[in-house]
């Protein structure tokens, strides 16, 4: 069974959830880095724990939001650069 379109539409809301507590979000590569790595070490919390595996999904889909919101950054700072 293919997953992935409920994958996809739980990072969706999970980046609509994002934007909603922070707001937009614009950071340097630096600091966008360093909110990944602080997501991935809840997974790693999560696995040490034995949390189970509805809270490590969670965390994972929380990885991917960060990574698509981050990805979407560098997407529009390529639009905004001039054309030669």
């Amino acid at each position: 069974m293919d997953r992935a379109p409920t994958f996809e539409l739980d990072v969706l809301e999970e980046r609509q959830r994002q934007d909603e507590k922070w707001g937009t979000q614009r950071h340097g590569g630096n600091l966008w880095l360093t909110i990944l790595v602080e997501e991935v070490g809840e997974i790693s919390r999560v696995l040490l724990e034995d949390l189970g595996p509805n809270l490590l999904r969670r965390e994972l889909i929380q990885v991917a939001a960060v990574c698509r919101a981050w990805v979407e950054h560098i997407e529009e700072a390529l639009e905004e650069e001039p054309r030669p």
